[in-house]
């Protein structure tokens, strides 16, 4: 594999996951904004066991798992586009 080609990719990877792993420091410092409601006990079910997720926080979690599957698909579509531009291999 070409070092350009390399670089490229692991680029676009780290820079994907990166900019994933900082949102999820966003909900906790907002939990009166989403709605949230602090619990007494621990909850059994659902993805946070002391609060009880506000509408907000549900649409917040649908969208940023949509926003990161379209920049998912956007970085393998530009992977795609740097290894035929590189290798100069014939697109279907």
């Amino acid at each position: 594999m070409k070092t350009n080609v390399y670089l490229g990719i692991a680029v676009r990877i780290i820079i994907l996951f990166t900019l994933g792993m900082l949102w999820t420091y966003i909900p906790e410092q907002l939990r009166d904004f989403f709605g949230d409601i602090k619990l007494s006990r621990p909850n059994t079910r659902g993805m946070d066991k002391w609060y009880e997720w506000g509408a907000r926080h549900i649409w917040y979690a649908v969208m940023m798992f949509l926003l990161f599957m379209l920049s998912l698909i956007n970085v393998i579509m530009q992977i795609r586009l740097l290894i035929l531009n590189n290798y100069e291999l014939e697109e279907y």
